[in-house]
């Protein structure tokens, strides 16, 4: 079901604009979306712009050609243009739609001396394009200024680090900009076996389960031919059964800031082509957008469908900016996305992807759906939302601040928290549940807190370290109050889902728990 989040970027100036709770139901039965109040449709995208009446040798020539009139191809130059000698303030490289670069020179024709607008006639490296014929050299920020919609497709992969792709481009008149790899290897087509369905009741926690046999490595793209779907092969269990992420409708490009739906189907037979993405060493993606808003979604920058290569090995760092969206991307490298000081504006959505490790820093507006992610979420005034059974894996989840939402995860991970609020069910879909493997926890730290909303805690909490008690500084056990002008308290209650939500007194917190080393839990009303 496809659905618009990005709006929830407002989540800290509209906290007490909660959705009004559905009733509970079962778990694995048809989740539902929930409506915010804020919630308005988008206009239509991309209705200013118009169609490229240029003929393919116009486009040609202007991808030939540098900002200060500069020919670049091997093919004859035309005879010289009126432009002045400093060139214009739009060059006319920086109009052209669609650019190639084949880095491993698949097609055996690649070269910089190329017009690298055709699938045959590749350039042969990225800076070839950015540093010559966009004249961005340096990569300075708002270059170039690409007013039309813009494709950049690497034929091949990267090998090692001598071509970074550094893109910071401004991105304008309501258009998209897509950075992609081309289509991805086929390793392999297989007929599903041993399929287990995905299950978040508790007792039965398992993430979707099924045998590719012996050419499946961890972190695969899998396309579902028969339920039409991608996924990642998650975790090996052997034998050539595999734990997967949560499959999705493939993506399409533009893909702006609406997620794909889910697809719940795989089934014993299915037939599952095992792929292997393009390698693309970006390291910094950080687009400026002169036009965007939340009703519009343009001016975005879309990343599809590759691995971000780490050549070296060790924890460098890819940057992603904001209006930024990727889908089907590996990201090896530390992602860091880092955002202004605006959070209704700085959105980056991350789509059926693999982010591991990940940093999200100040005032970002964060949403990843699918895939899997680990690392830490950034400070005070940043707002993040996990869910379509997301996978916190890696080394733990590390909160230092701002605004969490929970509604569907998977944890693999502890998640710890040192400052701010994790909110569960609050938004998007309903009901929430936090399901996962065994001996991982939520522990609450300092005077962080967890608020429940549309559901009981014992249905959303099913994970099995989360039943037997959420740690509130460190601890299984928390403290309750009847309320009143003179309430009772009592503590060393232990803090299961059914003891939060027993009635308040000695067995049970009535949905407020606390400790008085400042941690705290609550249900909405």
């Amino acid at each position: 079901m496809k659905r618009l989040f990005f709006a929830l970027a407002l989540l800290s100036a509209c906290s007490s604009q909660q959705p009004t709770p559905t009733p509970p139901v079962p778990h694995d039965e048809t989740v539902t979306q929930v409506t915010p109040s804020w919630y308005h449709p988008p206009r239509a995208i991309r209705a200013e712009l118009k169609p490229d009446t240029r003929s393919p040798e116009e486009i040609t020539a202007a991808a030939c050609r540098g900002p200060n009139g500069q020919w670049f191809c091997r093919s004859p130059q035309p005879r010289a243009s009126s432009a002045t000698a400093v060139g214009p303030i739009i060059p006319p490289s920086w109009t052209v739609p669609q650019w190639y670069v084949d880095p491993s020179n698949s097609s055996g024709t690649a070269s910089d001396n190329n017009n690298c607008t055709t699938t045959s006639t590749p350039c042969l490296t990225w800076h070839e394009i950015n540093d010559h014929r966009w004249g961005c050299i340096g990569s300075p920020n708002a270059c170039p200024r690409l007013r039309q919609n813009t494709n950049i497709t690497f034929l091949s992969s990267h090998t090692n680090d001598s071509d970074p792709v550094y893109f910071l481009p401004a991105i304008e008149h309501s258009a998209f900009v897509t950075l992609q790899g081309a289509a991805p290897t086929l390793v392999a087509t297989v007929s599903l076996s041993g399929v287990t369905a995905k299950s978040t009741v508790a007792g039965a926690n398992s993430l979707l389960i099924a045998n590719i046999g012996g050419s499946g490595v961890a972190n695969m793209l899998l396309e579902n031919t028969t339920h039409p779907s991608r996924a990642w092969t998650y975790m090996s269990l052997g034998g050539g059964s595999f734990s997967i992420t949560q499959p999705m409708m493939k993506l399409t490009t533009p893909f702006s800031l609406i997620s794909p739906a889910e697809v719940n189907t795989w089934s014993n037979t299915d037939s599952v082509k095992l792929l292997t993405p393009v390698a693309i060493n970006l390291i910094s993606a950080i687009p400026e957008y002169a036009d965007s808003d939340l009703a519009t979604q343009t001016n975005v920058l879309n990343l599809y469908q590759f691995n971000v290569l780490n050549p070296l090995g060790t924890a460098s760092y890819v940057m992603f900016g904001t209006f930024s969206a990727i889908g089907e991307v590996l990201v090896s490298r530390v992602a860091n996305v880092s955002g202004g000081f605006d959070s209704n504006v700085n959105v980056f959505s991350s789509f059926n992807s693999i982010l591991g490790p990940a940093s999200i820093n100040s005032y970002s507006a964060f949403f990843s759906f699918g895939g899997s992610i680990s690392g830490t979420v950034g400070s005070v005034g940043s707002a993040t939302v996990l869910d379509e059974d997301i996978i916190i894996t890696g080394g733990g989840w590390r909160q230092y601040g701002g605004i969490v939402d929970l509604s569907r995860v998977y944890i693999d991970s502890n998640i710890f928290t040192y400052a701010g609020g994790i909110s569960v069910g609050a938004e998007f879909f309903s009901p929430a549940a936090i399901y996962g493997s065994a001996s991982h926890n939520m522990n609450l730290n300092q005077a962080s807190h967890l608020s429940l909303a549309g559901t009981t805690f014992t249905n959303a909490f099913t994970a099995p370290a989360l039943i037997t008690g959420i740690l509130l500084n460190n601890s299984a056990t928390a403290c309750s109050s009847t309320g009143g002008a003179t309430p009772t308290i009592a503590c060393g209650i232990s803090t299961t889902p059914a003891h939060l939500d027993a009635a308040a007194g000695a067995a049970g917190f009535g949905g407020i728990a606390f400790n008085l080393g400042g941690a705290s839990i609550n249900s909405a009303p």
